[in-house]
Parts: structure tokens; C-alpha cells; sequence
């Protein structure tokens, strides 16, 4: 079997690389190809970088349907930093000792490969594919390619590859200026990115701290492995809600952050282990509580964002564990998250609009509000709301009625 590799930090996942995707499989060579985001690339700033996990459904998304693609979470997976002989290894686990693995690159690489991480070692596992796109002499690259053959028995092949002259970073700038891409960007990633406000004029998260943006690296990768997609989504689009509407409140961005990130880092968890945690959460938890998925996870949350992830900000444990229902004396964090949770992107029902532009400059009668339609909706079932939303809302009316 012969297998192409496909890396990249695909950021985002443009047209060029889906044309070098279909041209490397119309080469003939390959059975299969996956491709591969990185997690965490020695050569790249990754705090610049779009969150692993956004990028990775982007990847995913555009080439769903293209036959024999599959998509690899190996390297976003994998803690520190990801180096292409690893990742090889690992795949030759996988593929077993029988396939031929290609590394998919472009041509280019001929010229700096030797500076790559126990190039000799690269060489020995995989067959380095070269597409030969416009722009480079064949005969340049051949002849760095014989050198390579000579000098650690490299097995080097080219193909032609018919790829248009795109740059990720000139996207990502377009995307931030409002610019036409022109169809840079297959239409799935378009619609990804639009529907997750990613690539904004001024990224929230430019303002969390370097130890934080490792932090949440860290918890990015194991939520992944335990949540779904759309919840892995909805927590980063909520993270970066948290921080950007904190901001416009005083809050501060890294508590912001974390707190939006873990809000719902339990909230896939089977039922059985769900109480077998409920059992430990101090104080007891009621019976409302205990009944209801909805109202625990919150709670749950809290307590793993502690044990599991190491959260040790009151703050942020009290504004993850009221996100769903609010609470008494709600603070600026408390009813940021309550707020991002509802309002980020994705969300999508009749009221959003609205709670979104109250959030802007109102954050007591934007949450005063979304516990209002909720306890309608509620006595609409017949259902009763929360005590903790009751007691959150008449904190809130008195609140704002003390205001001169």
C-alpha cells in the first residue's frame, strides 16, 4: 500500500493545498493520502496560531467526499512539539511495515531539508514526494534531489502539481480586511470560517498571556479526545466570546479565557460516571440538580476543571459552575461566561441578535433578560426554573435599580 502524508499548519486550509492534494492522488502512486494539521510545529509562533482544533475541522471539512483523503489528529494530539520523523514512526505503526509511506511536499523542501530534525532517520522511513509547482526550475530541484540520493540514499520522486499561487497568510489578512479572496478558500472552509468568526480584524486572544495560550494548548488537545465536535466548537468559540466580551467589560483576558475554554469540559461524560463525580461535589448538590444533565454538567465541570485541568481560581471555578444558571451576586466573569455560552457565533435562535447587542454595553439587563426567556420557556413545559436563576435575577433587578 502505498500511503501520502500531507502536513501542514493549514491556516487556514485553502485551495492550494486541496489542488496539490488532487493532483498528488492523479500522480497514480498513491492509494491513499492523509492529511495531517500540526499541533505544535518547532518552526512556527503557536500562539499565532488558530487553535489546533478549529483547524483540524477545517481540513476535515474541506475535503470530505474526496476520495481515498482521510483526515489525521496524530500531531494535535501529541504534547510538545511535533516533528515530522515522529509523526512517520507513528504512522508506521499504523500502516504496518508492508506500505510505503510518501511525504507529500513541496519542492522547495530539497533546499533546507537537511536542517530537519534527523533528516538521515526522515529519509529511511518515507519516500520524498516532490510536487513540482510553477515557480521552480525541475532541473534545480533534480539536481538537489541527486544530492540527497548520494548522500543519505534518499528516495526522492516528483510529480506535477497544477496549484494555484495562494498564501495562507496573505488569506488570513484578506479575511481580516474584509478583502474578496477570490476563491482562495474552498467553499466548506469559507462557510466554516464565517459560521465561527474565525480570522477577525483584532483577535481577542492577541491579549492572553503566553503561559496561558500553553495552558490552554494543553487543554485544547485533551478536550478533543473527549468531547465531540460540535462541543469542542462550541468551547472555542465560547473562549474566545469569553475573552473578547470580558475585555469590553474589564475582565481580566486569561481568566476569561480558561473559564471559557473548560465551561463545558465535562459535558460528555456518560451518565454513570456524571454521578459518580456529583457525588463528590461539595457541598451536596440538590435534587434538581442531580436530575438534570443540563443543570450538573455545570457543576461537573467545575469540579474537573480543578482535579483534571488544575484550576485553582475561585473566580473562574464560581463563573464555570453558575454558567448555566446564574447565581446570587453574579460577577463581571460570572455573567460574561453566562453570557458568551448563549451568545457566541454559533448560536443561532430568534432572540440572539438582540441579547448580543445588550451584552455590548448592558451586561445586568443582557443577563436579566436571558433569564427571563429561559424561565418562560420553562413554565411553557411546565417546567420550574432554577432557585440559583430566581436568586440570580432578583440580585441583578435590585441591582440595577440602585443605580442613580
Amino acid at each position: 500500500m502505498h500511503v501520502g502524508i500531507f502536513g501542514g499548519t493549514f491556516d487556514p486550509f485553502h485551495s492550494g493545498h486541496l489542488a496539490l492534494i488532487r493532483s498528488a492522488l492523479a500522480a497514480g502512486r498513491l492509494d491513499h493520502l492523509v492529511v495531517i494539521p500540526s499541533g505544535s510545529p518547532p518552526h512556527k509562533d503557536a500562539r499565532r496560531m488558530t487553535p489546533a482544533a478549529h483547524r483540524y475541522f477545517m481540513a476535515a471539512t474541506a475535503v470530505a467526499g474526496e476520495p481515498g483523503v482521510s483526515v489525521s489528529d496524530i500531531e494535535m494530539v501529541r504534547e510538545g512539539p511535533t516533528y515530522t520523523i515522529d509523526t512517520l514512526r507513528a504512522l508506521r505503526g499504523r500502516f504496518g511495515p508492508d506500505a510505503t509511506l510518501y511525504l507529500v511536499v513541496g519542492a522547495d523542501i530539497v533546499f533546507d531539508i537537511r536542517s530537519w530534525r534527523f533528516p538521515d532517520q526522515v529519509f529511511a522511513e518515507c519516500v520524498l514526494y516532490l510536487a513540482m509547482r510553477p515557480g521552480f526550475r525541475r532541473a534545480d530541484v533534480e539536481a538537489r534531489a541527486q544530492e540527497l540520493r548520494e548522500a543519505f540514499g534518499a528516495r526522492v520522486e516528483l510529480f506535477d502539481a497544477d496549484t494555484p499561487d495562494v498564501s495562507a497568510t496573505a488569506i488570513r489578512e484578506a479575511l481580516r480586511t474584509g478583502t474578496d479572496l477570490h476563491g482562495r478558500l474552498p467553499a466548506a472552509v469559507s462557510t466554516y470560517i464565517r459560521k465561527h468568526a474565525l480570522y477577525p480584524a483584532k483577535d481577542p486572544l492577541d491579549a492572553v498571556s503566553d503561559a496561558t495560550m500553553d495552558f490552554l494548548a494543553g487543554c485544547e488537545r485533551r478536550m478533543f479526545l473527549q468531547l465531540g465536535p460540535g462541543r469542542m466548537r462550541h468551547s472555542l468559540c465560547t473562549m474566545s466570546e469569553t475573552v473578547r466580551l470580558g475585555m469590553r467589560h474589564g475582565v481580566d483576558p486569561d481568566q476569561a479565557a480558561v473559564a471559557g475554554l473548560l465551561h463545558d469540559c465535562a459535558k460528555s461524560l456518560p451518565n454513570e460516571v456524571e454521578q459518580e463525580f456529583a457525588r463528590r461535589v461539595e457541598p451536596p448538590l440538590d435534587a434538581m440538580t442531580l436530575d438534570s444533565h443540563e443543570l450538573l454538567h455545570a457543576h461537573l465541570c467545575a469540579l474537573i476543571a480543578k482535579e483534571t485541568y488544575g484550576v485553582d481560581d475561585p473566580g473562574i471555578l464560581r463563573a464555570i459552575r453558575c454558567h448555566t444558571t446564574g447565581c446570587a451576586d453574579m460577577g463581571l466573569l460570572d455573567e460574561v461566561l453566562f453570557l458568551a455560552d448563549k451568545i457566541e457565533p454559533t448560536r443561532n435562535y430568534p432572540s440572539v441578535e438582540a441579547l448580543r447587542a445588550a451584552a455590548e454595553n448592558d451586561l445586568d439587563g443582557a443577563v436579566i433578560a436571558c433569564l427571563a426567556a429561559t424561565e418562560t420557556f420553562l413554565r411553557d413545559k411546565d417546567k420550574h426554573p432554577h432557585p440559583d436563576s430566581a436568586a440570580a435575577r432578583r440580585s441583578l433587578e435590585a441591582r440595577k435599580e440602585s443605580r442613580p
